[in-house]
C-alpha cells in the first residue's frame, strides 16, 4: 500500500479564470477554457460581497473497517483512518457572483468563437461548465494537515480438545479453555505543511453546468443551465488512494458557502 503523500491543490492566480468562463474540467479551470467577450456582460451583472477577517476550517475523519471470518476458529479484521485538517485566514474574502446567468449564457452562446468552442466540445462528448461565481482571499495564510492510521490484526482460535486429538493426547472430559494466537499491525504517518499565498488569488469557483434538451441533437440554441449550482475549492489535502474532491452543492446561484 503506498505511503500517503500530502499533494497540494493551490489557490488559482487571478488571471487564470474569470467569470462568463466556459471550462470543460472543473477540476483544472485553466485548461482549454473559453474566454468570454467583454461585451457580454457588464460590471452591473456583477454582484460583489466583501468579507473581512475571513477564516475557514474544514476538519474531516474517515474510518472504514473490514471484518472476515473465514471459520468459526479463523477471523481478521483490518481498519483505515484518515483525518485531514485545512486553516485558512485571510484579512479579505471577496466574492463575484453573476446576476443573471441564463441571459448571459445566451449572449455567449450568440457569439460565432464560442458556438465553435461549443460544437467542438460537443463531437468529444465533454461536459462543458459555466463560471457564475469566484471567491478569492488576499495575502492567505494556510495551513493543511493530513494523518492516515492502519490497523490490521487476525486470530486463530482452536479448541483445547481439537488440538489435543491432533497431537495424540487424551485428555480428561471437563470444561476446558479454547487456545488462540492473534497478531495485529499498526501503522500511521502524519504530514503537515503551511503557506502564505501573497496578493489576491482565487479560492473556490462556483459553475453551472450546461444541458441540453432531449432529442434536441444537441443543439447550442436549445442548451440551457442545470437549475443549482456548484461551488469547486482549490485548497485541499489529498494522498494516497484517497482523491476525492471537496464539492459543495448549493441550492440557488446566490446562497452563502457553507462546508
Amino acid at each position: 500500500m503506498p505511503n500517503p503523500t500530502l499533494v497540494l491543490n493551490h489557490l488559482l492566480p487571478l488571471n487564470a479564470l474569470g467569470l462568463g468562463y466556459l471550462t470543460l474540467y472543473p477540476q483544472d479551470p485553466a485548461q482549454d477554457s473559453y474566454l468570454p467577450d467583454p461585451d457580454s456582460f457588464s460590471d452591473s451583472d456583477v454582484i460583489t460581497q466583501h468579507l473581512e477577517n475571513f477564516s475557514h476550517i474544514l476538519d474531516r475523519t474517515t474510518i472504514s473497517r473490514f471484518h472476515a471470518f473465514l471459520s468459526s476458529a479463523i477471523r481478521s479484521a483490518y481498519s483505515n483512518k484518515n483525518v485531514s485538517e485545512i486553516d485558512i485566514a485571510s484579512a479579505l474574502c471577496v466574492t463575484r457572483q453573476l446576476r443573471n446567468t441564463e441571459g448571459i449564457f445566451r449572449k455567449i452562446c450568440q457569439l460565432p468563437s464560442a458556438r465553435r468552442w461549443l460544437e467542438r466540445a460537443i463531437r468529444r462528448r465533454q461536459h462543458v461548465y459555466l463560471v457564475v461565481g469566484l471567491k478569492t482571499l488576499t495575502d492567505a495564510r494556510i495551513s493543511q494537515g493530513k494523518s492516515r492510521a492502519i490497523e490490521a490484526e487476525a486470530e486463530v482460535k482452536v479448541p483445547t480438545t481439537l488440538a489435543a486429538a491432533a497431537s495424540g493426547v487424551v485428555l480428561p472430559l471437563g470444561d476446558l479453555l479454547d487456545v488462540s494466537a492473534g497478531l495485529s499491525h499498526q501503522k500511521q504517518d502524519n504530514e503537515k505543511i503551511s503557506f502564505v499565498a501573497p496578493g489576491e488569488q482565487i479560492f473556490a469557483v462556483q459553475y453551472r453546468k450546461i444541458e441540453f434538451a432531449r432529442f434536441s441533437g444537441r443543439d447550442i440554441d436549445k442548451a440551457s443551465l442545470e437549475l443549482g449550482n456548484t461551488w469547486k475549492i482549490y485548497v485541499e489535502a489529498r494522498g494516497g488512494e484517497e482523491e476525492a474532491e471537496e464539492v459543495v452543492h448549493a441550492k440557488s446561484a446566490f446562497r452563502e458557502f457553507r462546508p
